[in-house]
């Protein structure tokens, strides 16, 4: 028997998640964000002196008050505190007007990374979907070596019908592609031995034919198969009557 390895896809990282373009936006966020942050602080800082000033400017005041005098030509008590109001009004002013787009980034920053999460989970799935129909219909055509397309189209068929009907191959993604074909397998009462568990890889049986054909490396498709889908392929009668009596009990 001629066996081939059943191809693994990783699911993405959250290190893929990550473009060049969104890393850029990410550290833009950060330097706005730090940039909030010193403003606050200024803002704390000025506040301080703030309460200072006008704690002297109403001292002066009240001493003018209480023994008559004048202020000196050109004194002005509250000239301090009224300047660093002014500055206190500009920061606070600076923050909101840099608060608003930084906002903006960062809805726009979620935006992207979901978009990118989501089209590298439906590659993901599409290229799991691809591994596990290649590997059944090796698996197939490894006991039927010569099958037609009738036949190869039906147990694919079937296939899919458990595939997406059956609560057992609901969390396909979350584990080996070998496991989810040796169920599919066993489901379409294919020999025992057409997907094994080879001391923790994952083992399809394949036609004698292809023992040396080059293989892509993400999904085990044979590179004969070039543009033909698992669905052009061919398989046998001994399975035509699946669509007849519906999936083995």
């Amino acid at each position: 028997m001629v066996y081939r390895p059943c191809a693994d896809i990783p699911p993405p990282s959250d290190a893929d998640v990550d473009t060049a373009e969104t890393v850029e936006a990410a550290s833009a966020i950060e330097r706005g964000e730090r940039h909030l942050r010193m403003l606050a602080e200024l803002t704390e800082v000025a506040m301080t002196l703030a309460r200072s000033l006008g704690e002297l400017a109403l001292a002066r005041i009240d001493e003018v008050k209480s023994t008559d005098a004048k202020l000196a030509p050109g004194e002005d008590s509250t000239a301090a505190f009224s300047k660093i109001s002014q500055t206190i009004r500009r920061t606070i002013d600076l923050e909101a007007r840099l608060a608003e787009p930084l906002a903006i980034r960062r809805t726009g920053l979620a935006a992207a990374r979901s978009a990118r999460r989501a089209a590298l989970d439906e590659a993901h799935k599409t290229a799991v979907d691809d591994a596990i129909e290649y590997a059944l219909a090796d698996a197939f055509c490894g006991v039927y070596p010569e099958p037609d397309e009738d036949e190869l189209d039906m147990v694919r068929s079937v296939a899919e019908d458990f595939h997406w009907e059956f609560d057992e191959f609901r969390d396909y993604l979350d584990r080996p592609v070998g496991e989810t074909v040796a169920r599919l397998c066993a489901k379409l009462n294919f020999d025992p031995t057409s997907c094994i568990d080879d001391d923790g890889t994952w083992m399809v049986r394949c036609p004698p034919q292809e023992r040396n054909t080059a293989r892509n490396p993400m999904t085990g498709a044979p590179v004969c198969y070039a543009e033909t889908s698992v669905a052009d392929l061919s398989l046998p009668d001994s399975v035509s009557g699946l669509a007849a009596t519906g999936p083995p009990p």
